[in-house]
């Protein structure tokens, strides 16, 4: 791995940590929807840990309303 892909790695991981961060702390809807769609960049950007959440918040309701369809899809990612 060469320098830019860890520091990118690290970015990512500090991206995914404030948003799990923002869901676990704020209850507002308006914080909620940054932080899932922050979740939603870094699964495309291939962050396993960041499409496992999602899965879980769409499988479950946890942060999102309940779609099986995205839960697949992110699980699926």
């Amino acid at each position: 791995m060469n320098n830019n892909q860890e520091i990118n790695k690290t970015n990512m991981k500090k991206q995914y940590d404030l948003a799990c961060e923002i869901l676990r702390a704020y209850s507002n809807k308006e914080n909620k929807e940054l932080a899932v769609n922050n979740l939603k960049g870094l699964a495309e950007r291939g962050y396993i840990p960041a499409q496992i959440k999602l899965g879980e918040s769409y499988e479950y309701g946890l942060f999102t309303d309940q779609n099986y369809d995205a839960a697949f899809y992110y699980y699926s990612k």
